[in-house]
């Protein structure tokens, strides 16, 4: 069987925003026993079989691709965002694109394609893009943030994101998407005002999270 062919003419699959949203927020110790154990044969055919790619190309169970996304970002080396990276977002939060230029080249790409991604998924209400917000800022960074009443990512012995950090780094988020949208849009005046809105709710909601600063 041809993956490729039969990936080319299978009828697309279209998915709500709710449902996505769902998905990169759920938390992947959470998952189904089968789900599991599908992620972790993916995991080691991704490794070891060059077919793996094709079929991860046909693949439509949201918990599943966001799951292999998740375990992939949590288990590098080094998180995307280190402890320097941290250090010139906190500096420079409301520029986003001074501290992409401190950032180097294949963490900007990639950086930027996950907010790209993020900020396409419409409509979503403030709290879901504040939820997803948070789960790819703990991916990320690899250390914990709290959201709906527990710190995520539950199952990893993470050290927890102290809270003026999660501010600032929630804050360059938001700013980089509404560069990114702008650009896409080649609206360069229209949005500002909405949007600053949006970041100043999703500060106030940072400060009424529980307070840890034992961790950087």
């Amino acid at each position: 069987m041809d993956l490729k062919v039969a990936a080319q003419n299978a009828a697309l699959e279209t998915v709500s925003t709710e449902e996505a949203v769902r998905a990169l927020i759920r938390d992947n110790v959470t998952l189904s026993d089968k789900a599991k154990k599908r992620l972790q044969d993916y995991q080691m055919d991704l490794n070891h079989r060059s077919t793996a790619w094709q079929r991860l190309s046909m693949e439509t169970d949201l918990d599943i691709l966001s799951g292999l996304l998740f375990e992939w970002l949590e288990t590098l080396k080094h998180p995307l965002l280190d402890v320097d990276s941290l250090s010139y977002i906190v500096v420079w939060s409301s520029k986003p694109q001074r501290c992409l230029e401190k950032l180097p080249g294949s963490n900007r790409y990639l950086l930027e394609y996950l907010l790209r991604f993020i900020s396409r998924l419409r409509p979503m209400t403030q709290e879901c893009q504040s939820l997803i917000t948070k789960r790819f800022m703990a991916a990320l960074t690899q250390q914990s943030i709290w959201m709906k009443s527990a710190f995520y990512p539950s199952s990893r012995n993470f050290q927890k994101l102290r809270r003026g950090t999660a501010a600032k780094l929630n804050e360059f988020f938001i700013r980089m998407m509404n560069l990114v949208e702008e650009v896409n849009t080649q609206e360069m005046e229209k949005p500002w005002t909405l949007k600053l809105d949006l970041v100043s709710g999703q500060l106030e909601e940072m400060e009424t999270e529980p307070v840890d600063e034992t961790s950087s």
